[in-house]
């Protein structure tokens, strides 16, 4: 576990987001788990820097072209430069 207070808090204002705001929108992500689950989890795993950016990331993907798998778990090892064999 990366997360420090950084990561907590951020953790933290995910969790009031889906607790008193997206309950009065319709379900409508088409990722599993949601991408609001998705950060809360990065945040706690990866801290606040690499947290945020997988959100991000997660966040960009979410849109009718994207093509790929539906179910998206966090990362437990970030690489962001896959070395070739």
């Amino acid at each position: 576990m990366l997360s420090g207070i950084g990561g907590k808090a951020a953790a933290y204002c995910v969790r009031f987001y889906q607790l008193f705001i997206s309950c009065f929108k319709p379900a409508c992500c088409r990722f599993y788990p949601t991408c609001s689950e998705y950060s809360r989890q990065a945040f706690l795993q990866h801290g606040l820097f690499f947290g945020l950016i997988l959100s991000c990331w997660r966040i960009l993907r979410c849109q009718p072209f994207y093509r790929g798998p539906f179910y998206d778990p966090v990362p437990d090892k970030i690489h962001f430069f896959k070395r070739k064999k």
